[in-house]
């Protein structure tokens, strides 16, 4: 398993500059959001669940300006922030930081599913490497590990509203 291995040890203990993790972590929290949610829509289908049972998120076309912008700026913003005050109380309660990111993307997944129940699968790994970042850059600064949080929070999010705009409804 040394693409395991290679993949916690980037995402954990590979020195690397905030900005350059940042930008690392975009692409894999996408993707493996998008691989647990294919996952679940697979075993519902399986199980023979209709798909058409799964809430839908509410929909955001035409897109405005307005949402955008909050989607991409202002709730990564909020959201990273919380998440950094839950991982510093889970940090002074000395929680490991695996068990506190854990702590981290179940609590944003659920808080995201009473939107959608199906979203808890679309966020619960985003999240995960979002509390990562915090906890690892944390330690370093605050402002480092709020943008470690919030950077690829931000250009997910970017990419989701992109994705819900240019795909048919």
């Amino acid at each position: 398993m040394p693409a395991l291995r290679w993949l916690v040890a980037l995402i954990w203990e590979r020195p690397l500059h905030v900005a350059a993790w940042a930008l690392c972590m975009w692409p894999l929290a996408l993707g493996a959001s998008f691989a647990l949610m294919l996952s679940v829509y697979g075993v519902a289908y399986a199980l023979g669940i209709p798909l058409e049972s799964f809430e839908r998120p509410p929909q955001l076309q035409p897109l405005k300006l307005s949402e955008w912008l909050g989607t991409v700026g202002l709730a990564p913003l909020l959201e990273s922030m919380l998440l950094a005050a839950e991982l510093e109380l889970l940090r002074k309660l000395g929680v490991p930081g695996r068990w506190a990111a854990v702590v981290g993307a179940i609590s944003w997944g659920l808080l995201h599913g009473l939107v959608a129940p199906v979203w808890f699968f679309g966020t619960v790994c985003s999240f995960y490497l979002f509390s990562v970042g915090y906890w690892r850059y944390g330690a370093v600064s605050f402002e480092q590990g709020l943008f470690a949080a919030m950077f690829p929070h931000a250009l997910v999010n970017a990419t989701a509203m992109t994705l819900v705009w240019a795909l048919p409804a």
